[in-house]
């Protein structure tokens, strides 16, 4: 959709570097339809999983006679249910589902390249591993032009999607432990050079790897180790930078009543070119506060939500809290000061209290305000990424300060970010995590990188709750935001509401 990719007979690095960062430019982009499907077909692919190369003892083609035993059932908020991966093996969708698990019967809906569950399960391994640390982010809007930059994961750890990609298909989630990682990369190529096309998704994707890469200009028996591998990246990486949310020819966001209410009213859903996201959100408060006679939007149904929205008084004044402008006496939000439109999320890190919530409610309250967490001179090589264990208190999620100074380039834009480009402390980075998009946000709860959250009014309690303890001194580390929140019950159901409005269907 929205990116610009040349062709030649192998991929050089001007080809991966105009793949990953063509959002960022001002000028017209097109990606190649054939590497999107590329894109899209190694996503699904299950044969990169220690699983299939295990079991299928070197043969690619092969076909397996049992799947991964973690595939058989798939979490959600109202149990196990059976899950449309039983018998395959581990892929990206195994975890960034869309329309795979959807069954109206079990409350089960549309996703948004998400799951259903606060963490997900993972391949059995010695580690002794069941489960990811945290909840799947969504995955749609990672594509979009307006991003301030491609960092992933809750706490960072991939600096843009060259990083991701590679990272992910060699991880733990995939079944591969650390010193694993140059196997799985031998696998890839393998999986890539031998694919004969037979496999599921074969006649749908223009059969075998080799001949569809070759439609793209890309040889796989001529090129080396290293241009294969940087094809894989260049084609997820294409595929993922189109995943975006609903626009019209003019490139305005389109899907969601408040998008909606805002064409409708005469003001553009996304910034102007050149405009920051900063300034635009700020022109946009500005056009709020000033609009007297504001023309709303009728509810109709959703069919992918299996509710009704539309933007009316109440998601108006709703918005007034998140923009922080006159509304309900009672109520600031200050939302906006992170949620940053038009993707609403300032794609930065911020500590909400979400880790300290978690661990206080195990171990007992101020128990996070005690905890000895290492300073820079005294942290070892261990990672505290771990999901909260009410029968452990050792283990906690520090977010991003597991890849502070570890991760050379996400350690530069936080030191850009935080600290006008000087080191910042190491304790500066404890419990910072990700800020998500807020967009159709009712296909990707749970909430919060602990997926403690099931609904959207609990998030808003949580937001209540810091706030308060953010202006008592409470929270460790805490957003400077937090203590300008001032909510009440009704300040929360304005705020759901407009929320609400920031989902859209999928047709």
């Amino acid at each position: 959709m929205i990116l610009c990719l040349g062709r030649k007979s192998f991929l050089s690095i001007a080809l991966i570097l105009a793949t990953i960062f063509c959002p960022f430019f001002s000028s017209p982009c097109f990606a190649s339809d054939g590497l999107i499907s590329l894109g899209e077909r190694l996503f699904n692919d299950g044969r990169f999983s220690r699983f299939f190369w295990k079991e299928s003892q070197g043969r690619v083609n092969a076909k397996l006679k049992q799947g991964e035993p973690h595939l058989d059932v798939i979490m959600t908020p109202l149990g196990p249910r059976p899950s449309p991966f039983a018998g395959q093996t581990t892929s990206c969708a195994s975890c960034h589902m869309v329309d795979q698990a959807i069954d109206d019967s079990l409350g089960l809906g549309m996703r948004t390249y998400a799951d259903y569950s606060p963490r997900v399960t993972i391949p059995g391994r010695n580690d002794s591993l069941t489960h990811a640390q945290r909840n799947t982010p969504m995955l749609v809007g990672i594509g979009s032009p307006f991003l301030r930059n491609r960092i992933s994961h809750w706490d960072g750890e991939f600096f843009d999607h060259s990083e991701t990609v590679l990272g992910n298909f060699t991880g733990r989630n995939m079944g591969w432990l650390f010193h694993e990682k140059d196997l799985a990369l031998k696998n890839i190529i393998k999986v890539l050079r031998e694919d004969d096309g037979s496999g599921h998704l074969g006649p749908d994707f223009g059969g075998s790897y080799t001949k569809a890469f070759l439609s793209e200009r890309i040889d796989l028996k001529k090129a080396s180790d290293q241009e294969v591998l940087n094809a894989v990246i260049t084609a997820v990486s294409t595929y993922l930078n189109d995943l975006d949310f609903q626009t019209n020819d003019k490139g305005e966001y389109t899907g969601s009543p408040f998008d909606q209410f805002l064409l409708k009213n005469g003001f553009s859903t996304i910034p102007n070119n050149g405009e920051t996201p900063k300034n635009y959100t700020q022109r946009l408060r500005e056009f709020l506060s000033g609009l007297k006679q504001p023309q709303f939007i009728q509810e109709r149904d959703f069919p992918s939500h299996g509710k009704s929205f539309g933007f009316g008084h109440r998601e108006f004044q709703g918005a007034k809290i998140f923009f922080d402008l006159p509304n309900h006496p009672g109520n600031k939000g200050a939302c906006f000061q992170c949620h940053q439109a038009p993707t609403y999320s300032d794609q930065s890190f911020h500590n909400i209290g979400t880790t300290q919530a978690v661990y206080d409610e195990f171990h007992g309250f101020g128990a996070f305000l005690q905890k000895y967490i290492p300073k820079e001179e005294f942290r070892g090589p261990l990672f505290h990424n771990e999901a909260v264990d009410k029968d452990d208190p050792q283990k906690f999620d520090l977010g991003v300060w597991n890849f502070f100074g570890r991760n050379k380039k996400v350690t530069q834009y936080l030191n850009e970010e935080f600290c006008q480009g000087k080191p910042c402390p190491l304790e500066m980075m404890i419990g910072r995590m990700k800020t998500p998009s807020l967009r159709d946000l009712g296909h990707s709860n749970p909430y919060f990188s602990h997926g403690q959250m099931a609904d959207l009014f609990g998030v808003l309690a949580h937001y209540m709750k810091v706030g308060v303890q953010a202006q008592q001194g409470l929270l460790r580390n805490p957003d400077p935001h937090l203590k300008e929140i001032r909510l009440n019950g009704h300040g929360l159901r304005y705020l759901e509401r407009f929320l609400n409005s920031l989902n859209e269907d999928y047709e």
